[in-house]
């Protein structure tokens, strides 16, 4: 339902908002992780389990609340999600203890879960077919906009006054783009979502499920480092929020980068182009653990870092749209979902490092876990120029039962 351009690009820009204010939420805890540890009286190990509840009741309750609203149009959905995220960030002003807080972060991340899915799929509705491409993309500046600006600006904020006023400012503004979601956006029919077998089939191809897996572990390895920044670069930091903030900026700036970068896939080759991202993450990893002292040092590796993550991001869904074309709606979603499903367990594993074996370990655990990741992705490879070559679909036994029903007939291999 393509509207008129200066209507269109306005309602565009009131979405990009709407996510950029959830991400910006999101992004930012990692950073004030100190200054939480301090307010509730516990250690940044156990503060870092409210990031992976928020990206777990993202991740895992999204679907099902998609299903429960199916009757309402996607500005209703962004609409509701935005007073649901209002009312945690609000929660989590108010919070007394971890529990508390913790509560907060679930019914956050439910309200982000409700938001960003369905103010993409609304952008692309609001474009004609051709510009769809480019709603998707400042959808996805907005984000990484987010954790450039955004959570810098929270945490360095946060050294001149109380970091509930931040909350309590995303709060407020979330309930103002609601109630202008709701008045100047046009309705676009109900929102439905797939049944839970349709949800299901997919992963069953072998190739979906490797490009999944692959994104789970690269993403468990990057976020186990970035929840705990504040540990990896206390050395560059010298324990000064203003420090850690500015790395932080640079690290969105660079991903900014890198998502202009992924543009450069079709010309490179989704195989060369992954290979060579996932190739500098674990090198500068390692390297980061060894110049993290020094400012400059944990600054360029961090850059570098920054870059080739949020490139990632773009190969891993042209790979998983590849295979199946028609299902390009439903590949997206559990992408994301493999996504948060990666950051809530890198804060459970970062955790444990920092317990058992000490901060020291997190930046070589968060290496391995990119390792495993790329041997994912060097198997997806090959399991794909094999389909390529026997023009079979390679998938475990019981996805043959239900594309005998039809629910994953049609996939190619490409």
């Amino acid at each position: 339902m393509p509207s008129t351009s200066g209507s269109s690009f306005a309602a565009k820009i009131v979405l990009a908002c709407s996510v950029f204010i959830v991400a910006a939420d999101n992004f930012a805890v990692a950073g004030l992780l100190p200054k939480l540890s301090s307010s509730f009286s516990s250690i940044p190990a156990t503060m870092g389990q409210i990031v992976t509840c928020y990206a777990v009741s993202y991740a895992l309750l999204c679907p099902f609340l998609a299903a429960l609203a199916r009757g309402l149009s996607s500005k209703r959905v962004i609409a509701v999600g935005l007073l649901v995220f209002a009312v945690g960030e609000l929660g989590f002003f108010f919070a007394f203890d971890f529990w508390s807080a913790l509560v907060s972060r679930i019914l956050a991340g439910i309200g982000a879960g409700l938001v960003t899915p369905a103010a993409t799929g609304l952008a692309t509705k609001l474009a004609p077919p051709a510009s769809r491409n480019q709603s998707i993309s400042l959808m996805m500046t907005a984000l990484c906009a987010a954790a450039a600006f955004g959570a810098p600006v929270l945490v360095l904020a946060s050294t001149f006054m109380s970091w509930r006023l931040g909350i309590l400012f995303l709060g407020s503004v979330s309930v103002a783009l609601s109630l202008v979601l709701t008045a100047t956006l046009p309705d676009d029919g109900d929102t439905r979502f797939a049944d839970t077998t349709g949800w299901l089939a997919p992963i069953f191809d072998v190739r979906i499920s490797l490009t999944l897996l692959s994104t789970f572990l690269v993403l468990v390895g990057l976020y186990m480092a970035y929840t705990y920044s504040s540990v990896i670069m206390a050395g560059a930091t010298a324990g000064k929020s203003d420090r850690l903030a500015l790395l932080l900026a640079i690290w969105g700036l660079a991903g900014l980068a890198g998502t202009f970068m992924g543009r450069s896939v079709d010309r490179f080759g989704i195989r060369l182009f992954v290979n060579a991202l996932l190739a500098v993450l674990f090198f500068d990893l390692l390297i980061l653990r060894l110049v993290g002292d020094s400012f400059f040092g944990a600054a360029v590796a961090i850059a570098l870092w920054g870059a080739c993550a949020w490139a990632f991001m773009i190969p891993q869904q042209g790979r998983l749209i590849s295979v199946a074309p028609q299902l390009a709606t439903l590949l997206v979603a559990l992408h994301v979902t493999a996504v948060y499903a990666g950051t809530s367990t890198a804060a459970v594993f970062g955790g444990l490092v920092i317990v058992h074996w000490g901060g020291n370990w997190l930046l070589v655990c968060s290496a391995a876990f990119v390792l495993a990741g790329w041997v994912a992705s060097i198997l997806q490879e090959a399991v794909s120029a094999k389909a390529a070559t026997t023009q079979t679909v390679p998938t475990f036994s019981r996805a043959k039962k239900l594309s005998n029903q039809g629910t994953i007939e049609g996939t190619t291999s490409r």
